[in-house]
């Protein structure tokens, strides 16, 4: 849980008087906080804070105004937010945010503030919110930075884009020497924590003036000028970035009333968005976006055991500082400026509840009692929690709420069986984890300094639809593995299943996986226990390993504990006969689905993100120059590709490569036991013309599929060499008589 640190000065005088510590011991329960300890020394009250969902509690300003307002009963009212009908006067004061930032950081906000000198304690207060704030509610600055500057110093607008890393240069707050924006990634601290944010975009978010005067590198470091507020400064900027506007307005309210609370003045700023929202392109901040809740006195009653009346239960919520009506059974709650946790009515209860006075509530001894135990589903997890460390693998412990970005479009899954939350406070939280896997990879993403290889596990749960329970969803408790390194493949995770199967005492077999995009087709296996699919384990595909920032090959297993744990092998339904069906051949298949083309290479280009990959285009004889992108780099040089003329896959999906589309696939040949994708021939055709559809000796025209195809349904479809010769299940590819010939890996692979 998050804690802060109240300088005694600040934390009083926001209070109106001061408490002893038996006196904040009692209170601080109202702002959901508890005394954690006080130095008298160096007059600091440390307050730990146990609700998650209300940020604005994390500030010494925060938790003063809750429990200002709970003893007064009085709601302080904020005369600086501007809403979608009505924007304040910005008197010039604007952000510009521009469209080159969209899919990189797409917003940029802002306010600014005066008429209060800034001391050692304010500046500290201050750091220290900003970093709670960036730190706790915005992941670690993924989701929301924010910088302070000098507001005197800044010409309005401020101009908020993503630009070229190399070219864009500035001295960065701590440092007296100029470095560009990839210089600081390498070399300042910052750069180092906080750079693999933005790092792998073909350009970064940059913050400055009108007069080109640097403010920040977002989300990474301030200017050492403009970004280096000073005891005794009196003006100042406040600017905040990230993809979610909603969590940035939030942040920008919390730290706008903190701020008007400690004597400033507020003053709005206009920003001009880069792209269209539900409040418009143009919004003037500190915005005030929240929703009203609703809630009826029955379910007061209900919920707490005491019955109150309509004016009861607005005057509670006065107290915990939320304006409310009640007409008839309806209470409708207006939201603070600074809060949006109001989600159920059950929230809007919890707020009457404490407002109410927890005294208020007679104790009730329980009428029944239990025995506590381990359950068999807890001693199983911890049998295999000492399984895994014995194999050299590290416990890890994961949120079971994500995001739709992380649990489903990161693992090219459909999410069909997610489950997601009705009305989530952000969207980082909408999802409810249905797989542990993408967890494991969330923290690879961010291992790659750390030595491989990278053992990692969690024994946890996971939540999928099911139509067959009441509740439409089902929890399972899951194992999950993950193992990094440059040579791990499929026998290593089969020969960890065996292992650990060998241990539970279970008896398993394995079947193919079919239509699973993150595993490489062909490199992954179902595990079957008392007839029943109760796991999988393979090689993730490198399309998701590059969705997760990820280079490293890896491989991954997800096991159900709980159906592993039942014994009782399940009934056998005896199934109808049906008349076997002729299977389609993989050469018939390859006719209808695969389109190879003839190209030639007209352009080769390093990719800026990736060091083993070409932007290669082509002439594929179709008019329009084709562009893909290939990770050909350790294999050739540029001068050795250049008008040579490659086979293309034109129909496959195109797929983005660190920023860069790539409309297509060339052919090469590899060794025929490498696993490791450490061989690489390009099949040539320069004795072929250009556009040139390549195919099978005598073949009959055939219907070709009219959409694009998927990487996993090509791969299904082997290409080998024989002799020399690419060939699909032994039958000739070619064109005009003459066939694709590979020279170095005779009797390899193609892909």
């Amino acid at each position: 849980m998050p804690k802060i640190d109240a300088p005694e000065k600040i934390f009083f005088s926001l209070l109106g008087k001061e408490m002893s510590d038996e006196e904040l011991v009692d209170i601080f329960p109202v702002a959901k906080a508890e005394l954690d300890g006080h130095d008298t020394k160096d007059h600091v009250i440390k307050i730990e804070l146990n609700d998650t969902n209300r940020p604005d509690l994390w500030s010494a300003a925060g938790v003063a105004r809750a429990l200002k307002t709970y003893e007064s009963g009085e709601v302080r009212k904020y005369d600086f937010f501007s809403t979608k009908e009505n924007s304040l006067p910005s008197d010039g004061r604007a952000v510009i945010d521009d469209e080159s930032a969209i899919g990189i950081r797409d917003y940029s906000i802002g306010f600014a503030a005066r008429g209060k000198v800034v001391d050692n304690d304010l500046l500290i207060n201050l750091i220290q919110s900003q970093e709670k704030l960036c730190t706790n509610f915005g992941r670690k600055r993924k989701t929301i930075a924010l910088g302070i500057y000098r507001s005197d110093l800044i010409k309005y607008p401020v101009h908020y884009a993503a630009v070229d890393p190399d070219k864009t240069a500035f001295v960065p707050l701590g440092m007296e020497e100029k470095l560009t924006l990839r210089e600081i990634c390498e070399k300042h601290p910052k750069g180092k924590e906080y750079g693999y944010i933005v790092s792998d975009k073909p350009r970064f978010p940059y913050l400055y003036d009108d007069n080109n005067d640097t403010l920040s590198f977002p989300p990474v470091i301030n200017s050492a000028r403009i970004g280096a507020v000073e005891v005794g400064d009196s003006d100042l900027f406040v600017e905040l970035s990230g993809p979610i506007l909603e969590d940035l307005l939030l942040t920008a309210s919390i730290l706008s009333c903190d701020m008007a609370d400690m004597g400033f003045e507020i003053l709005p700023v206009k920003v001009e968005l880069a792209k269209e929202t539900k409040y418009g392109k143009e919004i003037t901040v500190p915005f005030y976006f929240q929703d009203t809740q609703k809630c009826s006195v029955k379910a007061v009653e209900k919920k707490l055991g005491l019955k109150l009346s309509g004016d009861d239960c607005v005057k509670a919520l006065k107290r915990m500082g939320v304006e409310a009506t009640c007409s008839g059974d309806e209470i409708t709650v207006f939201c603070p400026p600074y809060r949006n946790d109001f989600l159920h009515e059950v929230d809007v209860i919890e707020d009457i509840m404490i407002g109410h006075g927890l005294e208020n509530f007679s104790p009730l001894m329980p009428h029944d009692f239990t025995v506590g135990r381990l359950s068999p589903a807890e001693e199983f997890a911890r049998k295999v929690k000492e399984i895994m460390v014995g194999l050299g693998f590290q416990e890890m412990m994961y949120n079971y709420l994500g995001s739709k970005k992380e649990y489903i479009e990161r693992m090219h899954t459909d999410g069909k069986d997610a489950v997601f939350i009705l009305n989530p406070m952000s969207e980082n939280y909408e999802v409810v984890r249905p797989s542990v896997i993408p967890s494991l990879l969330e923290s690879e993403s961010v291992s790659g300094h750390a030595v491989y290889p990278h053992n990692i596990f969690e024994v946890g749960k996971i939540c999928i639809k099911d139509k067959h329970d009441n509740s439409g969803t089902v929890t399972k408790n899951s194992l999950g593995f993950l193992v990094s390194d440059n040579q791990v493949g499929y026998n290593e995770a089969s020969s960890l299943i065996y292992t650990l199967m060998y241990f539970l005492n279970k008896e398993y077999i394995l079947t193919p996986v079919e239509n699973d995009p993150r595993f490489i087709p062909g490199r992954a296996a179902n595990i079957i226990y008392n007839s029943r699919k109760v796991g999988l384990f393979g090689e993730i595909h490198p399309q998701v390993l590059e969705s997760w920032g990820s280079d490293m090959p890896t491989i991954a297993a997800e096991i159900d504990l709980d159906a592993l744990l039942e014994e009782k092998k399940p009934e056998v339904k005896k199934e109808k006969k049906t008349e076997p069906q002729e299977e389609e051949s993989i050469t018939e298949q390859f006719k209808k689905k695969v389109i190879l083309k003839v190209s030639r290479i007209v352009d080769v280009q390093r990719h800026p993100g990736g060091d083993k990959l070409y932007i290669l285009k082509l002439d594929t004889g179709e008019g329009e120059r084709r562009q893909i992108v290939s990770s050909i780099v350790p294999y050739y040089k540029e001068e050795e590709l250049m008008g040579r003329n490659i086979i293309l896959v034109s129909n496959l999906k195109p797929a983005n490569f660190r920023g860069v589309k790539s409309n297509g696939m060339l052919l090469a040949a590899s060794e025929k036991d490498d696993t490791e994708h450490r061989t690489c021939e390009l099949i040539f055709a320069d004795d072929l013309p250009v556009g040139a559809v390549i195919e099978f000796d005598n073949q009959e025209p055939v219907e070709k599929i009219k959409t694009y195809l998927k990487p996993e349904h090509f791969f299904a479809l082997p290409m080998r060499v024989v002799d020399g010769t690419v060939c699909v299940e032994g039958n000739p590819l070619g064109y005009g008589g003459k066939h694709l010939k590979v020279y170095k890996y005779i009797d390899g692979n193609v892909g």
